[in-house]
């Protein structure tokens, strides 16, 4: 954090807003201020009561002055008191001035807490700066209107942080605080429930998520409830009929603008079957439009969205940075012109008002106009927002498309070690495995077998296996048989469920086009031969308790199969696995069993990945030996990897690649040390970046 506030420090566009905030801060102040809000937290130490807000109303108080709970009393309190007191000791101050500074600067406060938290979530200084502290929507609200919704607009973005980062317990709390503050944060309450649903990492935190946000929101509002003055001023605020305020008559009923779409969009993400940690923070700034269009909306509920805003503006580039702003610039023109302004010192330079007198006759029309142009650029960044956060985003994609991995090589290639891997990273509830060995023609002991190798497509039913994952892709079961290596008899047939992950490993699980043609991730495993030779031979020894000698004579006698039929799969491709060991020596070790023999790791790629991006991390952040060589093959590119690695270095690599990675493995997963590991990363590696659209779909 120290390096932040270095960088803020030093940034003339941090200044800038700064610089302007406090000179807000000192020339305005805001009316509500004035008016509403520092006369009622005044009054609270000048006459006590159990109840201040049924007193505050019995000395003849504004039933608008203060429609916020408990915690809007507790943070913004003690800077008015304090401001209170000043005013008492220092006879010429202006005590209202100076409230209503008390007010502002614990709203700056606040500001800056919510710009350091967007700073931590994307780790982007620059980007946040410009996008949310530069914002003309945060200075107008907070410092030209005066509005207050920066407290559980921060509580809010707390609350989605903590639920995102798998802090679930504070996410209950600081989500119950909020909607206790105020209670149209309870819009945003459904789509945490929806992401603890649809995310399987999270699902088992949902009870206590519920238990928390439930206990903090019942203790902080049961003064609300049972005092009579703030049920008047805090659950029957005018600002709420505000959401009924656009409705369309059929016949003689009502229907409800706003309510109605916001169910709708609650009810389109209640069909989204995945839910990561990025798709749940667009899914709750886009919830939050249907109340901001379709209603006549107070400047401070504007302020709910931008947090979220910002953050697409920063994913989304020059074109969303653009449209941000001008959203924002309407907003802010249409409030300026239509509010009650700041007391300024020229007394009411900055009002709607004096405008207002040039154009007395088209008042109305210009308004409306207004209104139209806020309302249609909000209708275009709301689509930008569900096309660019939602429609292209991972986990949606999921949803809608099981993800199809194919794994293809010899036997002994290493197929079932990096199967396993994947089945741990994705975790295994998520992944339906599919192996081709379940499809060869006939049980071991059959005759066959000495005119057909396992290897020929002839002996193995191909045409029933991309049958039976095109089935499962689509979302549909299948009965399949299980070939028992220990007695190398097909089992009864079973019914297979579909699940997020399919992964289809074998002999030929690159040999059938239509089979190639559905897969997303396409790897081929080619271990050097001398290395596949002597772990094939330490596995059917040991594991399978076949003869030796047996073993080595079907390896000869499959050597022809092997470059007619598992070779050429290669071609087809999107990433070739070869693994070698470093040494003689070392070829000994992995024939004896030890599993940590050293080895050189090759990986044949398409460029488009971002291979410099890794080979940067990896100098970085590991012992790893790296060297990348562009092959005369048009487009692709090998990498050439040697030495130790801990899961701990892969771990750390993983987040340096893709810094939402998290989002895509199991929560307990431990990324598996040396080269099945490394495997691992590059597959996820892939995925993720094909899986954003940075690499295209073949």
């Amino acid at each position: 954090m120290g390096g932040v506030r270095a960088d803020l420090v030093r940034s003339p566009a941090f200044l800038a807003g700064t610089l302007v905030r406090l000179l807000c801060l000192a020339a305005l102040a805001p009316t509500i201020h004035l008016n509403w809000f520092a006369p009622f937290l005044a009054a609270v130490p000048t006459a006590p009561s159990a109840d201040v807000w049924t007193a505050f109303l019995a000395q003849g108080g504004d039933v608008r002055a203060f429609p916020y709970g408990l915690p809007y009393m507790l943070v913004f309190g003690p800077p008015v008191w304090i401001a209170q007191a000043l005013s008492g000791w220092a006879q010429f101050a202006d005590a209202a001035r100076l409230e209503s500074a008390g007010l502002g600067l614990m709203a700056l406060a606040l500001d800056v807490l919510l710009l350091l938290a967007l700073i931590r979530w994307t780790g982007r200084v620059r980007e946040v700066i410009w996008a949310y502290w530069l914002s003309p929507l945060v200075i107008f609200i907070n410092y030209w209107h005066g509005q207050l919704d920066v407290l559980p607009t921060l509580l809010l973005v707390a609350a989605v942080s903590a639920v995102a980062t798998r802090y679930v317990s504070l996410g209950g709390a600081l989500i119950g605080l909020a909607a206790a503050a105020k209670l149209s944060m309870l819009a945003a309450f459904p789509f945490f429930v929806i992401f603890l649903l649809r995310n399987r990492r999270r699902r088992g935190g949902l009870e206590k998520f519920l238990a928390i946000a439930l206990v903090a929101f019942v203790a902080l509002m049961l003064p609300i409830v049972l005092s009579e003055g703030a049920r008047t001023m805090v659950l029957q605020t005018p600002e709420a009929r505000k959401l009924y305020s656009l409705s369309i008559a059929i016949g003689d009923a009502i229907v409800f603008a706003a309510p109605l779409a916001y169910i709708c969009v609650v009810y389109y993400f209640w069909n989204v079957h995945r839910i990561s940690s990025q798709l749940f923070v667009n899914i709750v700034g886009i919830g939050f439009l249907p109340l901001l269009l379709l209603t006549p909306a107070s400047p401070g509920w504007f302020m709910w969205l931008v947090p979220f805003l910002a953050l697409h503006q920063i994913r989304g580039g020059r074109t969303a940075m653009i449209l941000g702003l001008l959203f924002s610039v309407a907003v802010v023109v249409t409030n300026a012109l239509t509010v009650e302004g700041p007391r300024d010192p020229f007394g009411r330079v900055l009002s709607g008002e004096l405008v207002w007198q040039f154009v007395s006759g088209q008042a109305a029309l210009i308004q409306n106009w207004l209104h139209t142009a806020t309302a249609a650029l909000g209708l275009l960044l709301g689509a930008q927002m569900l096309r660019d956060g939602v429609l292209r985003n991972l986990h949606y994609r999921l949803g809608r498309n099981r993800l199809v991995l194919g794994i293809a090589g010899d036997s002994g290639s290493g197929k079932d070690v990096l199967v396993n891997a994947l089945s741990e990273l994705f975790g295994r509830s998520a992944v339906t495995h599919i192996s081709g060995d379940d499809y060869h023609n006939w049980d071991r002991k059959r005759q066959m077998w000495s005119v057909l190798t396992h290897l020929d497509p002839a002996a193995n039913r191909l045409e029933e296996m991309t049958r039976d994952v095109l089935q499962l892709a689509a979302g549909g079961t299948v009965k399949k048989r299980h070939y028992d290596h220990e007695t190398g008899l097909m089992s009864r047939p079973e019914e297979i469920r579909p699940s997020d992950v399919i992964i289809v490993s074998g002999l030929h699980a690159l040999y059938p086009p239509q089979l190639r043609l559905r897969q997303n991730l396409r790897i081929f495993m080619d271990m050097d031969d001398a290395l596949r030779r002597a772990l094939k031979l330490h596995r059917d020894t040991g594991t399978r308790g076949h003869d030796a000698a047996a073993v080595l004579a079907s390896l000869d006698r499959r050597a022809v199969d092997r470059q007619r039929f598992i070779q050429p799969q290669g071609k087809h491709a999107d990433i070739v696995l070869s693994l070698a060991a470093a040494s003689p020596r070392e070829l000994e070790r992995a024939q004896a069993g030890d599993e940590n023999f050293g080895a050189v790791l090759t990986v044949t790629l398409d460029e488009g990945v971002s291979v410099e991006e890794f080979r940067r991390a990896v100098v970085a952040t590991s012992a790893l030996r790296i060297d990348v060589e562009h092959l005369v093959e048009p487009g692709r590119v090998r990498v050439i990897l040697s030495g130790d690695s801990r899961s701990v270095d892969i771990r750390v690599l993983s987040r340096r690649i893709a810094a939402d990675v998290d989002d895509y493995v199991e929560l307990t997963h431990a990324w598996r040390p040396g080269w099945v590991g490394i495997m691992e990363l590059f597959v996820v590696m892939i995925l993720v970046e094909r899986l954003r659209g940075d690499v295209s779909w073949r």
